[in-house]
């Protein structure tokens, strides 16, 4: 299992998702709750669980979001400096720190690394 994933955090808007049921069944998409990232659906149960801690570097920053909602990224992309780079995930556009469509980030799955090292314990 890679435990950092490199590419592009994309957001999704309210007027379009808001008060749709979120991925591991944790509720809906309002803005009352805390914070979350949706993750490729594709990787669920491989890179991560509901309700994971994910750690993420970008625009100089650090996040901590949970893990509770995905979607089918498949193969998309997002285009920058001619690079195609995957999109790792996707922050719901009321919490999104960067301005404009997209950014690079840097996460690790702080729980998934907790769950290899107990095991390894």
């Amino acid at each position: 299992m890679r435990a950092v994933l490199y590419g592009m955090l994309t957001y999704y808007a309210l007027a379009t998702y808001g008060g749709g049921p979120l991925y591991c069944g944790e509720g809906r998409f309002v803005v009352e709750r805390a914070p979350w990232i949706a993750l490729p659906v594709e990787t669920h149960g491989v890179w991560w669980e509901c309700g994971d801690e994910i750690v993420m570097w970008s625009q100089g920053e650090m996040h901590v979001l949970r893990a509770l909602d995905a979607g089918p990224f498949g193969q998309n992309c997002v285009m920058d400096d001619y690079v195609c780079l995957p999109i790792v995930g996707d922050v719901p556009g009321p919490w999104r720190w960067w301005p404009g469509l997209s950014t690079r980030a840097m996460m690790v799955n702080r729980s998934a690394a907790k769950r290899r090292l107990e095991a390894e314990r």
